[in-house]
């Protein structure tokens, strides 16, 4: 449906998109007395074995970063799901961590330095023949390591960090340790297997060998005295330094991660799963507005993280067409707006099963895909469903993988606060910005009609996809202020100084 230009904000009431919401919390109690879960409308009654896994999906070992980790990982005993809390999940019980995947070139012995004619930063001389290459790898690893490790905290916005901690994967297999051994106290330097050097990188000559790199941050704590100061400036410190001693480089092979979870290790309660899946399902298209349609990944070609809307088992199971009478009937008596009630209309289906859901695994399995590559999408749950070894032994946290590679200490540090937000309103009971953001999150989809309009157009050459960058070439600012500073209340300055980067950063590349 089209709308008038008129139409704003303010007109989805605030009292009508609280019951709707409240109508799908009791919904999911209902469920859980009286109905079967998601899993057996899909596969059948319980007294069968099969379980959505088994009968959509086997799932093959791979060597690729996206799909498996380094032994380290997997020799480690197999997690046990601790019970989950029962306790709120408030911000002092949260914790954040981002993975930071990039490109370190290495000078080839007896090589001219002439690939940067205009960078004056270092460049790291191979200290062994380009014959060895596990060497020089290692070599690169243990100099980013150094420097997190030797990173001075005198002077910049985050005097008030803590001396970070480094080590690398090399360093953790050595001492027969496990990367989880190490999550909680050090920044942690590996080889990333997506990350590879473009023809950008290439055009700087043969002198170079290009090693890919991913930093994982260790659990980062809100505090009581800054929120999440701290926390950003440890990592603001640390992309700081990187990108002033070494010639790093991102592309669009590479990706910056952002995981919130409880500092306990225990899943997040189900409650606040269950509203922040709402809330990440209605807001899908802002969020992923800030992904570059230009980009040779755009439609995640070399890194997995595709969208929860179209390759999640929730978006192959509704029909967006199909509304529950039930539903709407609890809600339609006060709405008066068109393109409100159509709003809600479709988007009833999803959320309603989204509240279905009666456990953690039930739900980390539903906002997963049933194939491997759409195993882990943008916004990712597979930790829940423990459907692969990499699910079952990470970290029961919730994954953000939208974010593009980059170093840009405004870009990651804006996006962690919009994923931080996201987390912590879902983990409020109080309804007032949880409300904010589902509101605006509506009103942005009204905006953008029924879904199709604006998307990028595709054309299709010998079988590859290429796209024109249609209005979406350009991030849906209106509707991701309203989510980001009215509904989860970031600063004004701190959103625009987001902003400004990201766009500042899309247009350098272009």
């Amino acid at each position: 449906m089209s709308i008038s230009p008129e139409y704003k904000l303010s007109d989805l009431r605030r009292t009508n998109i609280r019951s709707w919401l409240s109508t799908f919390v009791s919904l999911g109690q209902r469920v859980r007395d009286n109905a079967p879960p998601f899993a057996t409308l899909i596969i059948g009654p319980p007294d069968q074995p099969n379980n959505i896994v088994d009968r959509e999906v086997h799932v093959n070992s791979d060597t690729n970063d996206n799909r498996a980790q380094p032994h380290a990982d997997l020799s480690h005993p197999r997690h046990t799901d601790a019970p989950p809390t029962s306790t709120p999940d408030t911000p002092d019980q949260l914790s954040a961590a981002i993975e930071v995947k990039c490109l370190v070139p290495v000078l080839k012995r007896g090589k001219p330095d002439n690939g940067f004619p205009s960078d004056r930063r270092p460049v790291l001389a191979a200290s062994w023949d380009d014959t060895d290459p596990q060497s020089i790898i290692r070599q690169a690893h243990d100099s980013v390591a150094s420097t997190i490790r030797h990173l001075s905290l005198a002077s910049g916005s985050g005097a008030t960090a803590p001396q970070p901690q480094s080590v690398t994967l090399h360093d953790i297999v050595a001492a027969r340790r496990h990367e989880r051994d190490f999550w909680a106290t050090h920044w942690i330097v590996k080889k990333s297997n997506s990350a590879e050097p473009t023809e950008a990188e290439l055009f700087r000559g043969d002198s170079y060998i290009w090693v890919p790199v991913e930093i994982c941050s260790p659990k980062q704590r809100w505090n009581h005295s800054d929120g999440l100061e701290t926390l950003l400036s440890s990592i603001t410190n640390v992309l700081r330094a990187l990108s002033a001693h070494h010639r790093v480089t991102t592309n669009y092979t590479c990706d910056v991660h952002v995981h919130v979870g409880r500092a306990d290790g225990k899943p997040l309660h189900l409650v606040t799963l269950k509203r922040l899946a709402t809330m990440l399902w209605l807001s899908e298209a802002i969020l992923r507005s800030i992904r570059d349609p230009s980009s040779p990944n755009y439609t995640n070609i070399y890194t997995w993280g595709a969208e929860l809307t179209r390759h999640s088992r929730l978006a192959r199971s509704v029909d967006m067409t199909t509304v529950s009478n039930h539903l709407l009937t609890q809600v339609s008596h006060t709405l008066s707006d068109a393109a409100l009630l159509d709003a809600l209309r479709r988007q009833t289906c999803p959320i309603g099963t989204i509240w279905r859901a009666i456990s953690h695994r039930e739900l980390g399995q539903l906002l997963s895909g049933p194939a491997a590559k759409y195993r882990r999408l943008g916004f990712n749950f597979s930790s829940l469903g423990e459907e692969d070894e990499r699910a079952r032994t990470g970290p029961k946290t919730v994954e953000f993988r939208v974010l593009e590679g980059t170093l840009d200490e405004d870009v990651v540090a804006g996006w962690v606060r919009v994923c931080w937000g996201l987390v912590e309103i879902a983990g409020e009971r109080v309804d007032n910005r949880y409300v904010g953001v589902v509101r605006a999150c509506l009103a942005d989809g009204i905006h953008a009609g029924r879904g199709n309009e604006g998307r990028d157009e595709e054309d299709k050459e010998d079988g590859v996809v290429k796209r024109r960058c249609g209005p979406e070439s350009y991030i849906r600012v209106e509707g991701f202020r309203a989510m980001a500073v009215d509904g989860l209340g970031i600063r004004d300055r701190k959103h625009d100084a987001f902003i400004k980067a990201l766009v500042k950063e899309r247009h350098a590349r272009r």
